[in-house]
């Protein structure tokens, strides 16, 4: 979706009518040359007219760093590009900076910088820039969170026919967020994104449909609509149409084998969830047999995926032997995973298995000590824990325990605010 956002606007570009600025030497010989696909001239002609001051040159040639066109794929030149045509006002080159700042592209990532690149456009019409404005506020990435103030710029950016900012909305009103909760407007949106062909859209409209919540149930056409929204990508469908199959919904036969394929389908390509409602799954027995070892698989995969409580429960398993042998040092490694993602009960259980194994290595204590203040700190009964540990150090360690307690604050923050699950 992203790719096709910045072609269509590259080849808005390309149109005398877009930039009200005479084009120097070197400019139209770019166009026919890129026009040609012959883009190693195309990008030595633009650098021609960018160097004389060309806004949509420096443009056009930011985009072929961004995308490896005629040359290497470099993104600190594609920044130091878009900031050259940016300081014109150029509206796609401001959003492009958003987009750097926001990913950490040719820069280091700076949600501010990009909520304030974003509001810049947006404010301006550019319609890309008030949908991302939008996603940040909702979240309240590089601020505070604003979700009444993201649907406006949604409702903007859907008002210029953004698909992205119609699945947004049916979001919002969905849950109620920056909008009174309404599942019937949710569907009414869900409904345009899907038309427009947006797979999430009808992955939600699906959802919707089977369910009938906001719109009367018809199955069929969700089941129509989650086999669209696969061939889109969307691994959310899979999950649908493992249900759909789990459940024998909308004529189709129950069976929960078909179902755990389409789970599988969806953990292969990474989606976490698919791999938690797997494992759920093999633990209850209810769907499925019980099956210990593929319980635990399912949730290795989902903690490789990025998936925090995943990779606690992986932990335990490996500590308990349920579906392994016992293996302490693997249960460490997956403990400490979910930990730096954040997991508060495995920072405790991390804390309790370093105190405990391999004791005669008192630098053990000083990880222990520290997991079980990180755990005290989300709120967890660990302080009597913590003392008894620090008790039992040595005066070195307890040198090394304060820095060592910074130390995994610091990544604490750098992995939650990229992980979660």
């Amino acid at each position: 979706m992203i790719r096709r956002l910045i072609a269509f606007t590259f080849l808005l570009l390309l149109s005398s009518a877009v930039w009200a600025q005479s084009a120097p030497q070197g400019y139209d010989s770019g166009k026919i040359a890129f026009g040609r696909k012959d883009y190693p001239t195309a990008l030595a002609e633009w650098k021609k007219s960018a160097a004389a001051g060309h806004v949509r040159s420096q443009y056009n040639i930011a985009i072929m760093y961004w995308r490896g066109q005629g040359t290497k794929t470099n993104t600190k030149q594609a920044f130091f590009w878009f900031e050259r045509a940016a300081s014109t006002g150029h509206l796609a080159s401001i959003y492009m900076l958003g987009r750097s700042f926001e990913g950490g592209h040719g820069v280091s990532k700076n949600d501010q910088m990009a909520r304030r690149n974003y509001l810049k456009a947006a404010k301006q019409g550019h319609k890309f820039s008030q949908y991302r404005i939008g996603r940040l506020l909702m979240k309240g990435r590089g601020g505070e969170k604003k979700p009444a103030e993201a649907v406006v710029w949604f409702e903007r950016a859907a008002g210029q026919r953004v698909t992205t900012a119609y699945y947004e909305l049916g979001r919002a009103y969905a849950a109620g967020r920056g909008v009174a909760k309404s599942p019937e407007t949710a569907v009414e949106w869900y409904r345009k994104a899907a038309d427009a062909d947006y797979a999430f859209g009808q992955e939600r409209l699906a959802t919707a449909l089977m369910s009938g919540t906001g719109v009367a149930a018809d199955p069929d056409t969700a089941l129509a609509l989650y086999r669209k929204a696969i061939k889109g990508g969307s691994r959310l469908a899979m999950l649908g149409l493992g249900d759909a199959f789990i459940h024998g919904r909308a004529g189709l036969p129950k069976s929960p084998e078909i179902g755990v394929v389409w789970y599988s389908r969806a953990l292969d390509l990474g989606y976490m969830s698919a791999g938690l409602k797997l494992a759920e799954m093999y633990d209850k027995g209810e769907v499925v047999p019980r099956d210990a070892k593929r319980a635990l698989a399912a949730y290795e995969a989902a903690a490789n995926a990025g998936s925090r409580k995943a990779a606690y429960q992986a932990g335990l398993r490996h500590e308990a032997g349920r579906g392994t042998a016992v293996d302490k040092g693997q249960a460490i490694e997956w403990f400490w995973q979910a930990a730096r993602r954040g997991h508060a009960r495995a920072m405790m259980a991390l804390g309790k298995l370093l105190s405990t194994w391999e004791v005669t290595r008192e630098s053990k204590r000083v990880d222990a000590w520290a997991w079980y203040k990180l755990a005290g700190e989300t709120g967890l009964d660990t302080a009597a824990a913590a003392d008894r540990v620090y008790a039992a150090m040595s005066d070195r360690d307890r040198q090394l325990a304060m820095p060592r307690l910074a130390a995994e604050r610091r990544n604490l923050k750098r992995y939650t605010s990229k992980t979660g699950g």
